[in-house]
């Protein structure tokens, strides 16, 4: 899938019919809201979260390769943001096929701060092993390229961010970092509001944690959205539009999330599973038993975050001139 929506969205546009169902049920509904007001504080700038696949079992075109891949995979990210400066801090690790990968990157004004040692790994790991084969010659200067750098820092710039968007597209890179450092503005009344299609029986309660659970049986995505339209009120429109397209030729055979939220310890657990089965009739035999589980912890931090200095960083550009005039040398002598 090309874009990840959150967890959390997904369980707010699959809406359920089923649930545990208690005598304090009204009592359960209006504490889950109250826990979420509080995640949505917006003095929290600060989200640790983990997200594990449990469950992947896909089949179809390439799903042996997908399964392997996905079976067991996970992502631990810790992320900041700092409204002040108008940075964001991520730094965490991927596990895909058994192995770990280190994402450690800053967003700024002026563009993408990538952590050298992170792009020598990745790069020595992923790319460095096929450009042998495809590169040929070549491959040696892509790897002094890589490898060659000096600097804390690679950098993408915003000039060259903006130069990858379409001409229509109506954003770029300095209204996507003001969207980043926007807070929540939901009262307890709005998010009141957005869960009033779902049912208090659908809410449980034990001790400071309440919990959310839905279940859906042979739905579209675009079916949940128009069935319950008002709890996409906390998805973007952008987003929501973005996903329905996505799934217009799956749908879900079961569908089952669970949410539970602990507004005293500001951490929430989710677990989304069920089964995915395309409506494609070239693809018919299309399908995806999944779950995925994850785990949060919001908080607070006045600690600042500020994009390196350009000393500590190389820009693409700078790299790829590097590599023309390691390759325009080496074409040089070889010819003399």
């Amino acid at each position: 899938m090309k874009k990840i929506i959150p967890i959390t969205a997904v369980a707010l546009a699959a809406l359920s019919l089923t649930a545990c169902s208690q005598k304090n049920s009204d009592e359960a509904k209006k504490a889950f809201i109250s826990n979420l007001t509080t995640l949505n504080s917006s003095d929290n700038n600060v989200q640790e979260t983990t997200v594990t696949v449990d469950k992947f079992k896909a089949s179809g075109t390439d799903s042996e390769s997908a399964n392997k891949m996905m079976q067991g995979s996970s992502m631990d990210m810790k992320i900041a943001r700092d409204t002040k400066n108008k940075t964001v801090d991520l730094n965490g690790k991927i596990s895909v096929d058994n192995k770990a990968y280190s994402i450690n990157l800053i967003l700024g004004k002026d563009g993408i701060y990538l952590n050298s040692s992170d792009v020598k790994s990745l790069y020595n790991s992923l790319a460095a092993p096929n450009l042998s084969k495809s590169a040929g010659q070549y491959a040696s200067l892509y790897d002094s390229m890589i490898n060659g750098l000096k600097t804390p820092y690679v950098s993408i710039s915003q000039a060259m961010l903006d130069s990858s968007l379409s001409k229509n597209s109506t954003q770029n890179w300095s209204s996507t970092i003001d969207e980043l450092m926007k807070t929540s503005t939901k009262s307890k009344s709005d998010i009141e509001k957005s869960y009033k299609d779902i049912s208090d029986s659908n809410f449980t309660k034990k001790g400071d944690e309440t919990t959310l659970s839905l279940t859906e049986k042979n739905v579209t995505m675009d079916e949940l959205v128009k069935k319950f339209p008002s709890i996409t009120s906390q998805i973007s429109e952008q987003q929501l539009k973005d996903f329905t397209k996505e799934t217009k030729n799956v749908k879900f055979k079961t569908l089952t999330v669970d949410t539970t939220i602990n507004g005293k310890t500001k951490q929430s657990n989710a677990t989304v599973s069920g089964v995915l089965v395309s409506t494609d009739k070239s693809s018919s035999n299309d399908s995806l038993d999944f779950k995925f589980s994850s785990q949060s912890k919001a908080s607070k931090s006045s600690a600042a975050i500020v994009e390196p200095d350009t000393s500590k960083t190389t820009t693409i550009e700078e790299l790829l001139q590097n590599m023309f005039s390691s390759y325009s040398t080496d074409a040089s002598t070889s010819t003399n």
